[in-house]
């Protein structure tokens, strides 16, 4: 196991690290949040911010990218819940509350993805998407200014929990 943490990163002492892994700086790992790098390592990017059972999974399950790294950018929030097995998310975006996004789909920047959606194999997410539970829900805001919404508030939400964590939980050193 190799473990990799940037600068100014939280990581509660609940939450569960294995295999490759390496965190980029100022993210925050609520309690029992999970990274597992069973079948690849798994890079994440600055500012990211795992909410309390996220999961973020390197695991093949049957598939033939057998040791892909999963990449995961700057600025993204994982909400409460998510599952996430996608080896390709972009920059800025918020996985909602008990999504789960499937080893082949692929998820670009500036995207919100509402609570609940299950993003399938095989799906790619473009730009500046916001995503619903039916197929017709999906809407392209065409617009930089969303990607920037979601940094910005993922951004608060991180300086707000790096005071705040460390008074009700311990956290690793």
């Amino acid at each position: 196991m190799t473990l990799k943490i940037g600068q100014n990163t939280i990581i509660c002492d609940s939450s569960e690290l294995e295999g490759d892994i390496t965190i980029g700086s100022n993210c925050v790992l609520h309690p029992f949040s999970r990274i597992i790098a069973k079948d690849g390592p798994i890079v994440i990017g600055d500012g990211n911010l795992l909410e309390a059972n996220c999961v973020l999974i390197n695991e093949k399950k049957g598939t033939r990218d057998s040791s892909a790294p999963m990449r995961i950018g700057s600025y993204n929030r994982f909400e409460i819940g998510s599952e996430v097995r996608s080896l390709t998310i972009g920059n800025c975006n918020v996985i909602g509350i008990k999504t789960k996004l499937e080893r082949g789909s692929v998820l670009k920047d500036g995207i919100v993805i509402a609570p609940t959606v299950n993003v399938k194999d095989g799906v790619q997410v473009q730009n500046y998407t916001v995503m619903f539970h039916k197929p017709e829900l999906i809407v392209n805001i065409s617009s930089e200014s969303q990607k920037e919404e979601n940094k910005l508030s993922t951004t608060e939400q991180i300086d707000f929990l790096k005071n705040m964590l460390p008074k009700y939980n311990n956290i690793r050193n």
